[in-house]
């Protein structure tokens, strides 16, 4: 059992299936399914009000570790990943200008936004990709494993 909460699920999810983190195996949730598989998989998610403070929901998650027990939970403390306060949007862009340009993952297919980078450097620790191949997919509009088609636009 695994106990967490996220503000982004879809990345949240995703980033455990990168190439360099199943490369690594080094996250305790991957090597769980390593060893046994995905066939007794249950997934439950709740949603709470947008209303909610951030302390209502590690208050939450805190009740829940206790509760259930997890056994995949490197710690056992509420909000122990360094998850600080919401900040003003004032210091967000401050903070993606200091740290670089959002890049999104396309389905080359279909166009399907895949996932959003915080900056390339993000993207080349996430999937373990050349700064020259991104370049040339960014620049060039090559493909990358001719799959997907990387952007530094929202398409909408």
């Amino acid at each position: 059992m695994y106990v967490v909460y996220s503000i982004n699920l879809c990345n949240r999810i995703s980033s455990y299936f990168m190439p360099s983190i199943l490369k690594t195996k080094a996250r305790r949730v991957l090597r769980y399914l390593n060893n046994h598989g995905f066939s007794d998989i249950k997934l439950t998610i709740y949603i709470i009000k947008d209303t909610f403070s951030l302390k209502e929901v590690i208050k939450l998650e805190q009740h829940f570790i206790h509760s259930l027990n997890p056994n995949i939970n490197v710690d056992l403390v509420a909000s122990s990943s360094g998850y600080h306060e919401p900040m003003c949007q004032e210091m967000r862009d401050k903070l993606r200008r200091q740290r670089g340009t959002l890049v999104y993952m396309y389905d080359v297919n279909d166009l399907t936004l895949l996932y959003v980078f915080e900056s390339k450097q993000q993207l080349y620790t996430l999937i373990n990709i050349h700064h020259n191949t991104l370049n040339d997919c960014l620049n060039l509009g090559s493909l990358y494993l001719d799959t997907f088609f990387f952007s530094l636009d929202l398409i909408e």
